[in-house]
């Protein structure tokens, strides 16, 4: 399979966790898989359609960037990481990944997801898959695998959330998804937009952390002046996929 992916600016960009450098490229463990990939798009371990649906093979990727390239700032971003990638991943996965993000560091959410698969997961092939939805069902272990505060709410989460639930938020205007994530204890706009960005196909949905913040106050001062929020002013700028300008501007702010 040849596409154009720059494997080592999409994984490192804050959208997923499990995964460690290997001698020839990368592993990834994510839901129910394991798999290998290269920087040359080399897959072994998963299906070729799982491969394109994971990572976004879909995409008109240059009509997308083509769409966001609206100033200098964006443009640079997008020639220096040209090949980074959204990722399509596992729903419930990514909801506990960015409960575990609250109030963190990344060093900390891989530590604290590795050890609920550990804890929660079974083991396949020397590598745990992450729990499925219900299997998160023990909230001293939980508190146990280092996630501290944020236990309770992934404990609810487990309690609370569906396969349905989360496909009908698929379904929903992005408004009104957004308002049903946050219904959930722990989930407020900035978790809730990572979730709809990287696993429910709400390609305009724009996370707001400190990266973010600094990264538009700094170059977007004056276009964003008539805006009460910066997530509205970033969404109406870039458009439909904002979501790519945001995953493109907290690469480039996080590494300049």
């Amino acid at each position: 399979m040849k596409a154009l992916v720059n494997i080592p600016h999409t994984l490192d960009s804050g959208q997923i966790f499990r995964y460690e450098a290997t001698q020839n490229g990368f592993r990834i463990h994510h839901g129910r898989d394991s798999f290998t990939v290269s920087p040359d798009f080399k897959i072994e371990g998963i299906s070729q359609s799982k491969a394109s649906s994971f990572f976004r093979l879909d995409d008109n990727y240059n009509k997308i960037l083509q769409s966001i390239d609206k100033d200098q700032t964006i443009h640079g971003a997008l020639q220096k990481y040209h090949g980074l990638r959204l990722l399509r991943q596992d729903p419930w996965e990514c909801t506990i990944s960015f409960l575990c993000s609250s109030a963190t560091n990344i060093p900390r959410i891989k530590r604290d997801l590795n050890n609920i698969a550990k804890t929660f997961g079974q083991e396949k092939n020397g590598f745990h898959l992450f729990p499925k939805i219900g299997e998160i069902d023990n909230l001293e272990k939980l508190k146990e695998c280092g996630t501290g505060f944020r236990a309770k709410y992934i404990y609810e989460a487990n309690n609370t959330v569906t396969k349905p639930f989360f496909n009908k938020l698929k379904r929903l205007n992005y408004g009104d998804a957004k308002e049903k994530l946050m219904e959930l204890p722990g989930i407020g706009p900035k978790v809730a937009d990572c979730i709809l960005l990287f696993s429910l196909d709400h390609l305009s949905a724009f996370p707001i952390d400190t990266w973010m913040e600094k990264a538009l106050t700094e170059n977007y001062n004056k276009r964003k002046k008539t805006y009460s929020h910066l997530s509205n002013f970033a969404r109406d700028y870039f458009g439909e996929y904002a979501g790519y300008a945001q995953q493109f501007l907290y690469h480039w702010k996080r590494n300049i």
